[in-house]
């Protein structure tokens, strides 16, 4: 049973194959569910980072990636 603080999270995999189009497909898949996204961990490349950014922006959904390097996947985008 689950305390009043605990909540239940689970995972959810989308695949942009480092695809650029494919990334902001992908992310408008998620900013547009009926989920409760907490975060993103992802994309890949600089590239796919960048285009799932922009979407991940507007919809105020925290986005994480550890191999992107490219200055402008953080330009207007905490």
């Amino acid at each position: 049973m689950l305390g009043l603080m605990e909540k239940k999270s689970s995972f959810i995999q989308f695949d942009d194959q480092n695809n650029n189009y494919l990334a902001r497909k992908r992310a408008l898949e998620i900013s547009e569910s009926n989920k409760n996204i907490l975060a993103v961990i992802g994309h890949y490349t600089s590239d796919a980072s960048f285009q799932g950014g922009a979407v991940y922006r507007i919809s105020e959904i925290p986005a994480i990636t550890a191999s992107a390097t490219n200055d402008k996947v953080t330009i207007y985008n905490d």
